[in-house]
């Protein structure tokens, strides 16, 4: 583009059309007259950050240039003896703003608008994470009652005991659960009329169950379906999560007294917060506004 500024034009036109100092164009069309060669910096210093690699790392390389690993024995390499966890990415999915479900959240909005209902106030929201034996029990918090409960495979009065138990939470797990947790709840008047907030998977959904907790005077509410935001407990469980220590449990430790001291580490004003941010997020229900 500076080939003949003669003929094109004067250096100061170019220099303007480049975004550089005349002076800088003039330079580099005096240097290619001169060369004909094309201006470029020329340094014998790298201004890059310096490299980290030593000699021990060459060696290293040349000692496992030939090695190869399975992802098998690689994974359970890093697992069991660096205890490390390799996690896959979890993108969002687009049908959780998708058109129909924000039609659903406003339908949902709609439905609720008009009960006493206070995320701050008189809710209890459920909800159950899932946490790796290598991360490092019961417990609530009688002012913003959030719970945790540890389910036992096996489930009382089940005819379908001597079948193989199914992985992950059933009905009858959830039931069960559920059962326990309205005993600790009748022993307290204040929960009378609260609300429990959940999301609205089948197993949440058992009729019969759902008539106990009305029987005892609490309601059900269940929230939209993908809308963590909407349910504070995910945000609780988050951090819960950030607070395991990774490391190999020790004789006199368990995973649930872990996981029960991670709980208790979280202040009852982050808990405020979790309820009130998604308290705010209810509005955005009714405008339709994407999370």
């Amino acid at each position: 583009m500076l080939e003949n500024p003669q003929e094109r034009g004067l250096a100061a036109k170019f220099a303007r059309d480049l975004n550089i100092y005349y002076r800088t164009a003039l330079r580099w069309w005096r240097y290619y007259e001169g060369t004909e060669e094309i201006a470029c910096k020329k340094s014998e210093q790298n201004s890059g950050p310096k490299s980290s690699f030593t000699t021990e790392h060459n060696d290293l390389t040349e000692r496992f240039e030939d090695f190869t690993i399975s992802k098998s024995q690689f994974n359970n390499q890093l697992r069991n003896t660096m205890l490390i966890t390799v996690k896959k990415p979890m993108f969002e999915p687009e049908v959780r703003n998708s058109v129909g479900n924000l039609q659903t959240r406003s339908e949902w909005f709609m439905e609720w608008k008009d009960f006493d209902l206070d995320f701050t106030k008189n809710c209890i929201f459920i909800d159950e994470p899932g946490f790796h034996i290598n991360m490092r029990n019961n417990w609530d918090i009688k002012k913003w009652q959030f719970y945790y409960y540890t389910e036992d495979p096996e489930v009382d009065d089940d005819p379908a005991d001597n079948k193989p138990i199914p992985k992950g939470t059933t009905t009858a797990h959830f039931s069960k659960f559920m059962n326990e947790l309205l005993s600790v709840m009748d022993l307290d008047e204040t929960f009378k009329g609260s609300y429990i907030v959940m999301d609205n998977a089948s197993i949440r959904k058992s009729k019969p169950m759902l008539r106990k907790v009305e029987s005892k005077g609490y309601k059900v509410m269940y929230l939209p379906p993908h809308s963590p935001e909407l349910n504070p407990i995910e945000q609780f469980w988050a951090i819960v999560k950030g607070k395991m220590k990774r490391g190999r449990l020790t004789s006199e430790e368990n995973l649930s007294n872990k996981i029960g001291d991670a709980c208790n580490d979280v202040l009852i004003r982050d808990l405020y917060s979790f309820c009130s941010h998604s308290k705010c997020q209810i509005i955005k229900c009714y405008n339709k506004t994407p999370f």
